[in-house]
């Protein structure tokens, strides 16, 4: 978990998903954008932009997407995706598709094109387009990809990856700057494509680094329970990641290291096999790590009568308190729901700090 805490450490929130899209999906991914812009003075005035971004480029996910069944053929080798860089700066929004073959050319030109155009030129290009309606059957003549450059103030970066004889993988990289004067592109699309296919290797669902309070919690939850209710019912290891992640959200929002009142942490939850496993890092208070590893360490070595003994003391003492001043719940519910299959570390860093991880498999 550190080398990919350390590795995205300029994002101020990072957030990368494979599954399935939907308006459901959107509104979570926009409510988790404007919790940080709302916060954020260079970038708030942003925030009406990113929320149209992020919802044209869900609809251009489902616009030149592949039906169910030619999809489930491609599976192992693909998965719709969508991502989120926030920096101090400026926001990246990445995404990931399935096309036909035969609309590879007329994409790139488009796309070629409207990366030519200064913003009159674009506005009297929709404007022309909307006019002579000429739309394809998937849903527009390119007028999505036309508000997307006007939006975002610098060119739009794509790349098509080969798949198979049929079908092609649409990569789309956005970048939406404040400042007029900033020219260059912070994101290399080749890198998108590059993490793209280590996540996509682990069978990773959701990678996000950021922060981890309750605002960000309940959409992430909600993406996962969307995702998860595809077939309209929960699985008993799906029910189980939910309820583990949330204990160790609140886990590292309660004892993570703060900086500017913020719990920066990572989580990941990748499939293995027919189990789900959740990871999850972040810094800790160096005068904690003892007391901590007392604490993991006698948890780890509990019997399951022992475990459920200790919870229903702990329950029973913490049941008329606020969540605020509950103590000792969290890893004793998180042991108790994994059936006690968790392995934790805690490592010095190269600047001295000390960095807890811990992995869970549901």
């Amino acid at each position: 978990m550190y080398a990919l805490f350390k590795l995205l450490k300029e994002e101020r929130i990072f957030l990368s998903y494979f599954g399935a899209f939907d308006d459901a999906i959107t509104d979570k991914f926009t409510e988790i954008s404007e919790y940080y812009l709302d916060s954020s003075n260079e970038l708030n005035k942003l925030k009406n932009k990113v929320s149209f971004l992020i919802a044209e480029s869900f609809q251009n996910i489902v616009r030149h997407g592949i039906n169910t069944e030619e999809r489930k053929k491609l599976a192992e080798n693909h998965r719709d995706f969508f991502q989120i860089n926030v920096y101090n700066e400026r926001i990246v929004l990445s995404s990931a598709n399935l096309i036909v073959q035969e609309e590879i050319v007329n994409l790139g030109k488009n796309i070629d094109k409207i990366n030519t155009l200064n913003i009159d030129e674009l506005r009297d290009l929709y404007a022309d387009v909307l006019e002579n309606k000429a739309f394809s059957k998937k849903g527009g003549a390119g007028l999505g990809l036309i508000e997307m450059a006007r939006k975002s103030g610098l060119p739009i970066k794509y790349c098509f990856n080969s798949l198979n004889e049929t079908h092609r993988q649409f990569f789309l990289s956005l970048e939406i700057i404040d400042k007029k004067e900033i020219k260059n592109p912070k994101v290399n699309i080749a890198s998108i494509v590059d993490l793209y296919a280590i996540l996509l290797k682990r069978n990773c669902l959701i990678l996000y680094k950021g922060d981890m309070s309750r605002e960000v919690l309940l959409p992430l939850v909600e993406i996962l329970k969307t995702n998860f209710m595809s077939d309209g019912v929960f699985s008993p290891s799906e029910r189980r990641t939910i309820q583990i992640l949330i204990e160790l959200i609140k886990n590292a929002s309660k004892y993570a290291k703060k900086t500017n009142e913020i719990a920066e942490g990572i989580f990941s939850i990748t499939e293995d096999d027919s189990s789900f496993v959740i990871e999850c890092g972040n810094y800790i208070e160096r005068d904690k790590v003892e007391q901590f590893k007392t604490t993991l360490s006698l948890i780890k070595e509990m019997s399951a009568e022992q475990l459920n003994d200790t919870y229903d003391k702990h329950y029973q003492e913490n049941i008329s308190k606020s969540p605020k001043e509950r103590a000792g719940i969290g890893l004793l519910e998180i042991t108790k729901t994994s059936a006690n299959d968790f392995s934790y570390n805690f490592m010095e860093t190269e600047n001295g700090e000390m960095f807890f991880s811990i992995r869970v498999r549901c």
